[in-house]
């Protein structure tokens, strides 16, 4: 399931056990990179358990996919303050 259908408590990061909230908590803290990211929780670690993400594939590209979707919506919210 893509990102965007997922519900608010949906796993993410498998590596961390993240979940779609725990990241777009983070974004609203001031999260802006993947680095921040990782600073906010434990997504994006490159654990080995990517393997259990139905993808297949770590979460990289969808947590970036995140970043750069939600990111200017908490900026302009915050603008609007």
């Amino acid at each position: 399931m893509h990102w965007k259908d997922a519900r608010v408590g949906a796993v993410i990061c498998y590596c961390g056990n993240v979940t779609k909230e725990d990241i777009l908590i983070a974004i609203a803290a001031g999260a802006r990179s993947l680095d921040d990211i990782r600073a906010h929780t434990t997504a994006c670690v490159g654990d080995p358990k990517h393997t259990l993400n139905p993808s297949g594939r770590c979460c990289w590209d969808e947590v970036q996919e995140m970043l750069d979707y939600y990111s200017p919506v908490v900026d302009a919210l915050k603008r609007k303050k």
